[in-house]
């Protein structure tokens, strides 16, 4: 049973199940095996971000590549305006 009160005075009384209650057995090492997964995780992307942060890049390759990106960029935008005027003229607003 567990008992659960607030700032004005009640009590509410809940049943748990045993699983909520009972050592599992493994849990311990189970969520020691997930700790130390996700820090090796966090390692592995902060190495990642640090590497790509390190890297040269090629003169003339970023102005390109910005210039493409923000062709679709306004590509996209163009496409969505398109878009919500078909739907309002559609729905008649």
């Amino acid at each position: 049973m567990l008992a659960v009160g607030d700032s004005e005075g009640s009590v509410t009384m809940i049943q748990l199940c045993k699983a909520l209650y009972e050592d599992q057995g493994n849990e311990k090492d189970l969520m020691q095996q997930i700790f130390e997964r996700e820090g090796r995780r966090e390692k592995l992307l902060e190495q990642s971000k640090n590497q790509s942060h390190k890297q040269p890049t090629k003169p003339g390759k970023d102005a390109k590549t910005t210039i493409d990106e923000q062709k679709k960029e306004d590509r996209i935008k163009h496409e969505l305006i398109q878009l919500e005027e078909d739907f309002f003229n559609r729905v008649g607003l």
